[in-house]
Parts: C-alpha cells; structure tokens; sequence
C-alpha cells in the first residue's frame, strides 16, 4: 500500500483520538476543534492526537497547526515516536491530569528524539 502524500484536514470537528502513524508525506492537521471532553480514566486513548509518523525533517511527514485542543485527562498531543513533524501554533487549554498513576500530566507529550519540531504553544488557564 502506497504511503499518504499530500492529505489536508481542515476546520473539522473531533469527537475522539486522531491517530496519525507510520510512513506519510506532506500531510496537514490544521484549523480543527479537538474540545471534547474526556473525564479520568486509566484506559482508552492518553491523547487528543497521536502522533508516530516518519519523515527526513521537521514539517515533511506531518504538520500540526492552529488547532484548538481542550477539556480532558489527556495530552493534547502525544508524539510517540518517529520524526518529520512540525507543531506549530496549536491552543491548548484544560487538560488536566486528574489520575496521575495513569499520565505523565503534560498537554504536549514527546517521547521522540528525532526531528520534530514544536513551537508556538498557547496554553490558557
């Protein structure tokens, strides 16, 4: 199967996890309503987008941008590897780690080393 090339996801509204994973080229998350309200639970998505993509620099896999990610005990973006992906001018506000046996209690998560760039955060409350 061909890897995903050139995909836009644009002023959308979510209701649960976006999952972004594996080899992509040039796809972009931007302007979409990730509000949705999650309360505490020890099962079930840990964020509000999950990102594991592949890519040779910052912004060539995955771009993540001017999003509104809100309400929950969540991350608001967890990159759970891989590299290629920039973050960029996302609002995060209440995300609350309300069972800290369960999360790390962070809105923007990396577990990655690799190239991924983050800059612009506005986070409120």
């Amino acid at each position: 199967m061909p890897e995903p090339v050139n995909i836009t996801i644009k002023n959308s509204t979510f209701t649960s996890q976006l999952d972004i994973e594996g080899a992509m080229t040039n796809v972009v998350i931007d302007h979409n309503n990730f509000t949705y309200q999650v309360g505490p639970t020890c099962g079930g998505a840990n964020s509000k987008i999950f990102l594991a993509s592949a890519g040779a620099s910052p912004g060539a896999a995955v771009t993540i941008s001017n999003n509104d990610i809100e309400n929950g005990d969540l991350d608001g973006i967890h990159v759970g590897g891989g590299s290629g992906d920039l973050i960029l001018n996302n609002h995060f506000d209440n995300l609350v780690d309300a069972n800290l046996l369960c999360r790390n209690g962070s809105p923007d998560s990396t577990c990655s080393t690799n190239p991924t760039r983050l800059r612009g955060f506005k986070s409120y409350g």
